[in-house]
């Protein structure tokens, strides 16, 4: 799989979080594209083509689990099978079976290995193809 012809979504509200995982990412040749709230990840989703998305769980007013509901519920144009990974700096299992539960492809804790989270990026993305 060759990184630069990936599309990654970013959904980050902490500006940090976004500038320090965009810029990760790039430096492995992903795209990335950064929602800092749950209604700019859906408008993107449904204008837009991403190979997967990092959802932080925990966003303000709404839960990543909650809009990986609905990103999977939706009948516009989002790809369904779009691999979602969730980011979260909680490590209670119940945060990540809800993750799992919602629809989500996986679970990351923050903070982030780049390299591991590299290998569960290209795995996601190899079993969603």
């Amino acid at each position: 799989m060759n990184n630069r012809q990936k599309m990654i979504l970013i959904v980050e509200d902490d500006l940090t979080n976004q500038y320090v995982i965009k810029k990760m990412l790039e430096k492995y040749g992903y795209f990335c594209d950064v929602a800092s709230s749950p209604g700019k990840a859906l408008e993107y989703l449904e204008t837009k083509k991403f190979d997967l998305v990092l959802m932080d769980y925990n966003l303000p007013g709404m839960l990543g689990s909650d809009i990986t509901l609905k990103i999977r519920s939706n009948d516009k144009s989002i790809n369904f099978a779009t691999p979602i990974l969730a980011l979260t700096a909680s490590n209670k299992n119940e945060d990540s079976q809800n993750c799992l539960r919602s629809g989500m492809n996986g679970v990351v804790e923050k903070p982030v290995n780049m390299l591991e989270l590299d290998k569960i990026i290209k795995h996601a993305i190899d079993r969603a193809q």
